[in-house]
């Protein structure tokens, strides 16, 4: 859902001037009145819902589709999750996610960094290196990293027994589904932009909710990358990709 659009460049007239490419086929849709705000032709917010100016991107499921389906691995009831590369920037906040949501969590890197630190504090377990072992018996998902190549054997073992394996932006999708999503994607901003939209929404308009960004903010709990709020908004810093 577009929440906020830039009009583009201005021409000589001083009218807004759409410069978007993508390869991604956007289609248009109906005017949304769920829209908070736009901008105007002079940069400022306009907080008139949208006409007519929405734009939704169909992409095929990055779930991976080797990996046998199985009832248990549904997000909604599955109990123990396990994140292979939960050192890095996206999944550590998935995994602090899943913490707080009462998943039990467990997880592996390459390097006991500080980000891997700071999820086993919070109360995962992480091994450092990967191994078959690792995949406790009672794991029912499994989330990979994008960073984590081809032919891992965690990745491996876990298809081997029949446990789904998630790439980031699927599991984000499937956490998501209930929520009204605010998602902010590009190729530069996405975090400053992400950031300051969800506090502007937590701190001038009182709303509890969920965001989840590549990055610690200051303004966020512990100074970590994700709100944890009850309401049904959820701002994600979406990948271009």
């Amino acid at each position: 859902r577009v929440v906020a659009q830039s009009l583009g460049k201005s021409t000589p007239e001083g009218r807004g001037e759409d410069t978007r490419t993508n390869a991604t086929k956007y289609s248009k849709v109906k005017r949304d009145d769920s829209v908070l705000f736009t901008f105007n032709e002079n940069g400022a917010i306009d907080r008139r819902p949208a006409v007519g100016s929405d734009t939704v991107a169909t992409r095929e499921s990055s779930e991976d589709p080797s990996t046998p389906a199985r009832q248990t691995g549904d997000v909604a009831i599955c109990s123990s999750v396990h994140f292979v590369g939960i050192g890095g920037s996206g999944l550590s906040v998935l995994a602090d996610v899943a913490l707080k949501q009462g998943y039990k969590v467990s997880g592996s890197d390459v390097s006991d960094n500080p980000k891997a630190k700071s999820v086993r504090k919070a109360g995962a377990t992480v091994f450092i290196g990967h191994s078959a072992d690792n995949l406790g018996e009672d794991v029912d998902a499994v989330v990979v990293s994008s960073a984590v190549p081809k032919g891992n054997v965690e990745v491996e073992a876990a298809r081997a027994r029949g446990i789904p394996v998630y790439k980031r932006e699927t599991w984000l999708g499937r956490l998501t589904e209930n929520r009204e999503l605010l998602a902010v994607a590009g190729t530069h901003g996405k975090t400053t932009t992400s950031s300051m939209l969800s506090i502007v929404l937590r701190d001038a308009f009182g709303d509890d909710l969920a965001a989840v960004v590549g990055a610690d903010v200051p303004q966020y709990p512990d100074c970590g990358g994700a709100l944890h709020g009850a309401s049904k908004r959820f701002v994600l810093e979406a990948d271009e990709y």
